[in-house]
């Protein structure tokens, strides 16, 4: 297998508390911190190669995403104490939830008295085409 790009490579440690990535998911006391990069060691490949599979996130956000299921991952084996029976199942079920939640965050409000039970128009000027129609 071909060396990855570094831009794209899995995080091998959490970031430091100086940086300006958004805040984790749980505080990051050192024993955490010292779980979480030996979490980022063993399973940080698995969780790029699943991101890295998705077409539909921005390069600039896999990092983020990765850092984020791999804090999931442990807190995980901090409440039971041990890893998932299938870690690989795990992870990708983990990796789908947090694309959608990133996603579903940079999804536009819907307005209020806005229609939202009607369809999209299907025509490439909506407002152009209910015009011409208001005026047949």
């Amino acid at each position: 297998m071909p060396p990855r790009d570094p831009q794209h490579s899995p995080p091998t440690s959490m970031p430091s508390s100086d940086s300006q990535r958004p805040p984790p998911i749980a505080p990051l006391t050192p024993r955490r911190r010292t779980l979480l990069n030996e979490l980022c060691k063993q399973h940080g490949d698995l969780v790029q190669g699943f991101l890295d599979r998705r077409r539909d996130v921005a390069d600039e956000s896999k990092r983020d995403l990765a850092q984020r299921v791999l804090m999931i991952l442990c807190l995980h084996v901090e409440r039971t104490g041990k890893l998932p029976e299938k870690v690989g199942g795990f992870l990708k079920e983990v990796v789908r939830k947090e694309v959608a939640n990133h996603k579903n965050g940079w999804r536009p409000q819907i307005d209020d008295g806005a229609a939202v039970s009607e369809q999209r128009s299907t025509e490439e000027d909506p407002e152009g085409t209910a015009e011409l129609h208001e005026h047949q």
